[in-house]
């Protein structure tokens, strides 16, 4: 394991980041060994903290600082901070600058609430991305088509942060470390291509867990689960929890996912929760038949034994039991505003609603409704057909206006000239070649009931 590489390798101490605060064990074999080990994570702890020379973790139950809800990054950022501000604190906003990239990369990856610290983090950090001082970052933000523009919490969240992660994905997460730590662009332009062939692998083995998964979870036997227990041999390991992300939003139910390891007989996979079911809760309720466990309420990791699948299926349908529905609850959009008149968009308009951002969990977009949008035209567009672009001409506007709907392009083939629909949407400011033009992101779409 990962202490007997660090015992071989002359290793006197182990300093982790976003791991470790539950791994008991593992810390007092590597004491065992001569090896001090110090925590940083963001996790929630177990019952017993492991016997480290320091657990630095904001849910400790002694602990009770101002802003709990950093990411992993964020707190290894702090400890840093706190070193720095120790022995050399005339550095330390040159500390600030050269990491704050990197803390906002993993905060908004991470899907931790943008607000209070992590909000400051974030807008620091994405001007620090896209001024691109790090070789390995700029490298990245080429082969992405990403210069040239500021940068959102979108760019991290659908682009930069699966570019990054589909490294680790294909069991390969060493290249996405040198990136970011190599200071060689030509090194860097080599790792950028390299990661993006893996991005390429890892949407198709995605695709591949994510349909074999829900023609599982659609299967009858799994109607009435509470908690859908989905468990296959060949299953990646490292794309398991992307799926299970996507059966959620498919049959708005919690979703484990496990893939089989012949070496060590366990189930291991990831879990993404639905509603307020805790998942972390519930397996700290089942601990008896589980190996190892960690997370979060909402997503969380798991191991457990071969023979234990169907008791740990069952358990986690009782414990569901009057907090979650045995059939599909209907998905719901909360609407900031309905707007009236589409003339209302204008650029000074868009660019007072961007100073709310940056932009994500705790901290969302604002959503509008415009009802009785009359269709011009629309169509697919990317390589894959899979998004749609809709232009439309709303109420009190006497020209059109461009709308874009991503993974939704069979709208595309639904809609005709002189259709009317109701639009939920963003309000956004493209910039493409030099020119910008406000447009709007569907977030979702129906025809209008007065429409024929």
């Amino acid at each position: 394991g990962g202490v007997d590489r660090a015992k071989a390798s002359g290793a006197t101490l182990i300093l982790t980041a976003d791991c470790g605060v539950c791994a008991v064990e593992p810390v007092a074999y590597a004491r065992s060994l001569g090896i001090e080990v110090i925590i940083t994570d963001h996790h929630r702890p177990g019952k017993t903290l492991p016997e480290a020379v320091a657990v630095v973790n904001p849910y400790r139950e002694d602990c009770n600082p101002p802003f709990k809800e950093l990411c992993g990054a964020g707190v290894a950022f702090k400890v840093l901070d706190a070193l720095v501000q120790r022995i050399s604190p005339e550095h330390r906003g040159a500390f600030h600058r050269n990491f704050v990239d990197l803390v906002a990369l993993g905060t908004v990856a991470d899907c931790t609430p943008i607000v209070s610290e992590n909000r400051i983090l974030v807008a620091h950090g994405l001007k620090a991305i896209a001024g691109g001082k790090k070789q390995g970052i700029k490298a990245l933000l080429l082969s992405m088509n990403l210069t040239g523009r500021p940068l959102d919490t979108e760019d991290i969240s659908f682009k930069l942060g699966p570019r990054l992660n589909a490294a680790g994905r294909m069991e390969d997460a060493d290249l996405a470390f040198r990136l970011l730590t190599t200071k060689d662009p030509d090194e860097a332009e080599q790792l950028a291509v390299q990661i993006g062939a893996l991005a390429e692998k890892s949407r198709e083995e995605t695709a591949r867990v994510t349909t074999e998964a829900l023609i599982d979870a659609l299967a009858p036997e799994n109607a009435r689960r509470r908690v859908l227990v989905l468990a296959r041999e060949r299953w990646g390991k490292g794309v398991v929890g992307i799926a299970a992300a996507r059966i959620v939003e498919h049959c708005r139910k919690p979703v484990i996912l496990l893939s089989f390891d012949a070496e060590t007989k366990h189930w291991h996979g990831s879990a993404r929760s639905w509603g307020d079911f805790s998942l972390h809760e519930s397996f700290q309720a089942c601990s008896e038949l589980l190996g190892r466990f960690g997370g979060h309420s909402q997503s969380a990791g798991v191991s457990l034994p071969y023979e234990n699948l169907e008791a740990f299926r069952d358990r986690l349908h009782e414990l569901a039991e009057g907090k979650i529905s045995d059939t599909p609850t209907l998905a719901s959009i909360e609407i900031d505003a309905d707007v009236e008149d589409g003339s209302l968009w204008s650029f000074g308009i868009v660019e007072q609603l961007n100073r709310l951002a940056p932009f994500g969990r705790e901290n969302a977009e604002p959503l509008f409704m415009t009802r009785g949008a009359v269709v011009h035209s629309a169509r697919r567009v990317g390589k894959d057909g899979n998004t749609f672009t809709l232009q439309a001409r709303l109420p009190g506007m006497s020209g059109t206006m461009k709308a874009v709907w991503f993974k939704n392009g069979d709208w595309a083939d639904r809609l005709q000239t002189g259709d009317e629909v109701d639009l939920v949407y963003t309000p956004k400011i493209n910039e493409w070649r030099g020119s910008a033009s406000v447009e709007l992101t569907i977030k979702d779409l129906r025809l209008s009931a007065s429409a024929p």
